[in-house]
């Protein structure tokens, strides 16, 4: 593939912010006043003249904007001009690396990052890191400039103001992913940046992310779209005026041309590119040469073959575009195996694999991703690390009123389990057998709602909130417990409750328990609005157990999201309670069971068969739990569907 066919911006529009062109007349006459300034004024507005000549004459002459930009820097005292330190350096450091003077350009790149440091001075420090990180990119030093991209990325954070200087580095990311032949991970970068053009109204931004778009799709070899893509990039180009990338555009479509086999119209296109091509290096013509020499060469035209390749080669090695340089060696062995000249094709291919091996290390795609992931775990250890000035402030008393709570709650499980013991034990000489029997299944039940796992769990969602500084989500989780634990107790104290207090309690509990496993639940509700609206009297504390049961041991185990359908219908005086989850099954639920010693499960389905039991005795002889599990068609467990049928008492009304 052709690496070089996308655009590369050399300077970003933070520096032609300073420098936006302007009519001739205009610019000459704003010289001239300039050069009387140097002439006739003194210190510091003589200095300022000598920058502001440099920014002029930078699309003029780069020589003479070279000259005045040193003679700023030597001429000027850093107190008095510190942002435009930083600037001057940048810019001289661009122009060298115009005029392919790529050491030189790198110190004056370090010395631009050390002046927009010292100054404080934002946009000039991205704009040199960006800058260098383009010349490393377009050198080959590919790790490099992913390294400095994804500082942008790092240092800019989600910051509005910089969205350009996003944009910017997730393009670069795409091209360098392109480069390492990762054309998905490109994809996924670019997109970023088209969406971010997308953002800021710019159609000009647009067209480097849908050129490179168009080598991406090329690459995956959906040329369909590559050529859409291409085809938007001439429109637009072509509404701007826009020359170099109507060349690049051409160029690319008569490579897209080349790899279909449609040699003649590739010619055409490639013909087309090179009437755009100006001196500037990013519009030379070495890849359009290149593409014509490919084309020539399947066309069985060798002399032409051999002058365009040539010529791209000579073009690719004298401006240093090691990718385009490659691309030609690897072209005249082809042509030289085709012409039968076997000893000079050897020489090539050896040349070829030589420049490669030092060009693109194989391990420099595991490196960038290594990279990729070192600055994510850097910034997830920067986040734990670096605690907010609020957080520092309120930190102290914000522990003490979590602890408060917390002693609270405790004291109020404690003094409600005591009180709800001795209420048992003072009735139960005067209890009938069922009602007895009722009343130890509710306490048990009780146990069962409260045991280590739960409190435990809830602590623990507690303190994860407080570690990671999210204190509304600990004071909304803490409120939701509260309530849950006053639902629960209320619930416990009667066989028969309104329905709209047992609905609640079950959807205090499952919201309770989705803060908890971070939204990875989903409830599913459905009930009947009959039931909503007459509100009758069910059997308390039958349904949040069975849910509780799906969470714990369905839900909870299962690798990705999952969900609990609640549904609930009347059939004449019962209630139909359908409780369904996508967990583990109960199959694979059991053998993780083995390995742990609680049991709050068989407790949980003991307790609810027992009362199923008093309630037939009682009369309501429909009542019952049944479990069905649900296996997909090649026997893959998908959950567990439990089935409730429970009575319904009507309230007698004064």
């Amino acid at each position: 593939m052709l690496f070089f066919r996308y655009a590369f911006f050399l300077c970003i529009v933070s520096i032609n912010a300073q420098s936006v062109e302007q009519p001739l007349d205009t610019v000459k006459g704003e010289l001239k006043i300039l050069q009387k300034n140097i002439l006739n004024s003194e210190s510091p507005e003589k200095i300022k003249a000598y920058y502001d000549l440099g920014d002029r004459y930078m699309k003029k002459d780069m020589d003479l904007s070279l000259y005045y930009f040193r003679l700023f820097i030597k001429k000027s005292k850093y107190s008095e001009s510190e942002e435009l330190f930083g600037w001057s350096h940048l810019k001289i450091a661009s122009l060298l690396y115009k005029k392919g003077e790529l050491e030189s350009s790198l110190k004056h790149y370090d010395s631009a990052e050390y002046y927009s440091k010292k100054s404080r001075d934002t946009s000039s420090f991205l704009a040199t890191v960006n800058n260098r990180a383009l010349l490393y990119k377009n050198t080959g030093k590919l790790k490099e400039a992913a390294k400095g991209f994804f500082y942008i990325l790092k240092h800019i954070d989600n910051q509005e103001k910089y969205k350009f200087e996003k944009y910017l580095a997730y393009n670069n990311l795409g091209t360098i992913h392109l480069n390492i032949d990762d054309p998905e991970k490109s994809k996924i970068y670019l997109l970023k940046a088209l969406d971010i053009t997308k953002e800021l109204e710019d159609v000009k931004l647009s067209l480097n992310v849908l050129l490179n778009l168009g080598e991406v799709e090329s690459d995956l070899k959906n040329y369909d779209s590559s050529f859409n893509y291409l085809e938007e990039v001439v429109k637009i180009a072509d509404s701007l005026n826009n020359r170099n990338f109507l060349r690049l555009a051409n160029n690319n479509i008569a490579y897209n041309l080349y790899l279909n086999k449609n040699y003649e119209e590739s010619i055409v296109y490639a013909k087309k590119a090179l009437e755009f091509r100006s001196v500037d290096i990013q519009s030379l013509g070495s890849d359009t040469y290149h593409t014509l020499g490919m084309v020539y060469m399947e066309l069985g035209n060798y002399d032409l073959s051999e002058k365009y390749l040539l010529k791209a080669l000579d073009i690719s090695e004298k401006h240093k575009l090691k990718s385009v340089f490659l691309e030609c060696k690897l072209g005249l062995y082809q042509l030289k195996q085709k012409m039968g000249d076997y000893k000079s094709a050897l020489k090539l291919h050896e040349d070829y694999v030589a420049i490669k091996d030092s060009f693109y290390d194989g391990s420099i795609k595991k490196e960038i991703k290594n990279l990729e992931s070192n600055i994510i775990i850097e910034e997830k250890q920067k986040e734990l690390e670096n605690l907010s000035f609020e957080k520092k402030t309120n930190e102290d008393q914000f522990s003490e009123k979590i602890r408060t709570i917390l002693q609270i709650i405790g004291a109020v499980i404690i003094v409600t389990i005591v009180l709800m013991r001795f209420y048992f034990l003072r009735n139960k000489a005067n209890m009938a057998e069922g009602q007895k029997k009722l009343t130890e299944i509710r306490m048990e039940l009780l146990r069962s709602q409260m045991n280590p796992h739960f409190i435990f769990n809830t602590i623990s969602g507690i303190q994860n909130f407080i570690l990671k500084s999210e204190k509304y989500e600990a004071y909304d989780y803490l409120t939701k417990f509260s309530d849950s634990i006053r639902a629960i107790f209320e619930n416990s104290g009667s066989s028969f409750v309104l329905f709209s207090k047992e609905l609640n309690l079950v959807r205090r509990y499952v919201h309770l328990e989705t803060m908890r496993f971070r939204n990875k639940i989903e409830y599913i509700e459905k009930i009947d609005e009959d039931l909503l609206e007459k509100d009758e009297m069910v059997a308390a504390m039958m349904l949040q157990p069975i849910i509780e049961n799906a969470i714990l041991h369905g839900l909870s185990n299962k690798k990705g999201p999952g969900y609990i359908k609640f549904e609930v219908t009347k059939e004449k005086e019962y209630l139909i309670c359908i409780i369904q989850d996508n967990g583990i099954g109960r199959k694979a639920a059991q053998e993780i069971k083995k390995n742990r010693p609680q049991n709050h499960l068989s407790i949980a389905t003991i307790n609810t068969n027992e009362r199923m039991n008093i309630l037939k005795k009682m009369g309501h002889h429909r009542s019952k739990v049944s479990y069905e599990d649900m296996y997909s068609p090649d026997k893959k467990p998908l959950g567990t569907k439990v089935t409730v049928i429970l009575p319904i008492k009507r309230i007698v009304r004064k």
